[in-house]
């Protein structure tokens, strides 16, 4: 039984009606209050002080870190562990890794791979916000056959310049920041914005930006949006 969620959490519908135990900062006191037997905790290295902190209280944490899909993977078996659900989560895994796999061998058949810009965060829209190396987006990207425009960055999170996007001239323009607000008709009104091949071919997709950030079981939901995105010859 699940106790406490995130200010984030909004997946299933049935989370919206959970109780909320912060964002960024947890509230340490609302999750003692609540008495988990076991508390989830998404983040790495930079996250210890907060872990020890809850462990210091008197609760049970368990790390979650992936830095890929195998990671997600494996930390749903960790979990299974952790719940007694080892079966349930097999089975999950099964599942997401057989759809995950026929994902990729259709993707195989593709003959070119698209240059793609995944927009994060347009506040700027003379410098949008991508993801580079190291993120799920752009593991995502390469592996339904996209080149992700971003990498060329080689950080995590990065800016680029109007100028510096149309010298890449994406050929497909995926907005994560959709759910935002930000639409295709505002991207194709962008001053200069109208040069590139996205744009003048009409490839500019909005997607719900949860699928390919998240580190759960939707990262599959994921790949399949990106793939037929991006290989729509393939995937019709």
């Amino acid at each position: 039984k699940v106790v406490g969620v995130t200010d984030f959490c909004d997946y299933p519908e049935e989370a919206r009606e959970i109780e909320r135990v912060g964002g960024v900062e947890p509230n340490l006191e609302k999750i003692v209050d609540l008495e988990p037997d076991l508390v989830l905790y998404i983040g790495g290295a930079a996250q210890l002080e907060k872990t020890q902190t809850m462990e210091d209280l008197g609760l049970t944490v368990l790390v979650l870190a992936p830095s890929d899909i195998e990671g997600i993977f494996a930390d749903i078996e960790l979990v299974g562990r952790a719940t007694g659900t080892e079966d349930e989560a097999a089975d999950l895994v099964s599942e997401l890794r057989a759809r995950m796999d026929g994902v990729l061998s259709r993707v195989a058949q593709a003959e070119r791979q698209p240059l793609v810009f995944y927009e994060l965060d347009a506040t700027d829209p003379t410098r949008p916000w991508t993801a580079g190396p190291g993120s799920f987006i752009d593991a995502l990207i390469t592996m339904t056959g996209g080149i992700n425009l971003g990498a060329s960055a080689g950080m995590e999170w990065a800016q680029f310049s109007t100028e510096e996007i149309i010298a890449q001239d994406p050929e497909i323009i995926i907005l994560g920041d959709a759910n935002y607000g930000v639409t295709v008709e505002s991207v194709e009104e962008r001053p200069g914005w109208g040069v590139m091949t996205a744009v003048k071919e009409g490839a500019i997709y909005p997607i719900d930006d949860t699928l390919v950030s998240r580190p759960g079981p939707r990262i599959v939901d994921g790949l399949e949006e990106l793939a037929r995105i991006i290989h729509p010859e393939i995937f019709k």
